[in-house]
């Protein structure tokens, strides 16, 4: 049955207006939504991966912060908690701390300790649920994004607090630290879903109001807190997730001059101090994935620059015309992931394209009117069993 429910056919009532999403395409997604002849033979393929999605999703619990067996050092299992990926026990101590850095190489063990993959799996699932609710008209779906959404942000009983105090520890280092924000970068994938949510009716006026409240408090804490102070001074791809984050969520609740504010100083400050006139970005360099950390970083900067879109701001070409922008740093990596061995830094596992990163060259591809960038992402290595959201997501540029 539950297969049906995501699976059947493209039936549904037409939608008048496009959902007012930020990040995601919103007239895009009510054309593949109420112009079926018009789907192309991507969009169709990724409709079909959709509700494959949909219908494992449908089969989940709802996801919690309080699920965890650990007990974060404030005691209270509300508060998220993750470890940082590239730490591993200390070889020359008995109890293996502090724990020592190894960059690019991932403690698998170490990261499913806390709430990472959690959140994670709340995230793909809330998006999947969210996008065949809207695009399949599919009612199941919608209600079970909505009571995903309600465990995890509002019900006292396994609510997530508003904060990310125990994000990327670092065990005998760190109880939490700044790189911890970039757990939540998946928050704007979940705002866009209530968007679809809204629209179609499955979330009232009084749950919206409850989630953006929620999202308040959260965005009170990114910017008055140390942590998440030391994340915003960041100069590397941290301080581009960290801008684009928090103006995604300054858009989700009303404040818009807030978002242009965070915006124009990514696109005036932020970036041309991070890139050079050739297009390189020495803060991803030093890294022992940089080809990996360049696009990762730009990735940030294109769902900064759609936000921008929606008030009114052009953060894909620099306001002056001599600074180092996004298209030149764009220029300088992505032609290299089609011949990886030619790339002239550190690169210590061959870099694949995950689905939220293909959205980077989607969205490069229409701004700059430039075929190349989808000519790159048809020819570049994939992740084995990653959806291709993007052709439901963004307009393709022809």
């Amino acid at each position: 049955m539950v297969s049906l429910v995501c699976l059947g056919m493209f039936a549904g009532s037409s939608l008048a207006t496009p959902p007012t999403t930020v990040y995601w395409d919103g007239e895009h997604l009510e054309r593949v939504r109420n112009a079926p002849a018009e789907r192309d033979r991507q969009v169709v393929k990724s409709l079909k991966q959709l509700g494959r999605a949909a219908a494992e999703a449908l089969r989940h619990e709802p996801y919690s912060v309080t699920d965890k067996d650990l007990l974060p050092p404030s005691g209270d299992k509300h508060d998220y908690m993750s470890f940082s990926r590239y730490w591993w026990p200390n070889p020359d101590t008995d109890d293996g701390l502090p724990y020592v850095r190894r960059d690019g190489v991932v403690n698998r063990e170490l990261v499913s300790r806390g709430d990472r993959e959690r959140l994670g799996s709340f995230c793909d699932d809330v998006e999947a649920l969210a996008l065949a609710a809207y695009l399949l008209d599919r009612e199941p779906c919608a209600a079970h994004a909505r009571r995903m959404l309600r465990v995890w942000f509002l019900d006292p009983e396994t609510r997530m607090s508003p904060n990310l105090s125990y994000g990327q520890a670092v065990p005998g280092v760190s109880e939490g630290r700044g790189p911890g924000i970039l757990d939540t970068r998946h928050f704007v994938r979940v705002i866009e879903s209530v968007h679809l949510l809204e629209s179609l009716g499955a979330i009232d006026k009084e749950m919206g109001e409850e989630l953006r409240e929620w999202f308040d408090k959260y965005l009170a804490w990114l910017r008055e807190s140390d942590i998440g102070r030391h994340e915003q001074a960041a100069k590397n791809n941290h301080g581009v997730w960290y801008d684009a984050q928090t103006a995604a969520i300054a858009v989700f609740i009303g404040e818009k001059e807030l978002a242009r504010r965070i915006l124009i100083d990514l696109r005036d400050r932020r970036l041309p101090a991070a890139v050079e006139p050739d297009g390189s970005q020495p803060q991803e360099l030093r890294r022992t994935m940089s080809l990996h950390y360049s696009l990762f970083s730009l990735s940030a900067y294109a769902m900064a620059a759609r936000v921008g879109e929606a008030v009114g701001l052009d953060l894909w070409r620099p306001a002056d015309p001599a600074a180092n922008g996004c298209e030149r740093a764009l220029r300088y990596a992505a032609p290299y992931v089609a011949r990886q061995d030619e790339w002239p830094h550190t690169q210590i596992k061959r870099y694949t394209i995950s689905d939220s990163q293909s959205h980077l060259f989607y969205l490069a591809a229409s701004a700059f009117e430039d075929p190349q960038y989808l000519k790159l992402l048809e020819n570049a290595p994939r992740r084995d069993g990653d959806l291709r959201m993007a052709p439901l997501l963004f307009a393709r540029w022809r």
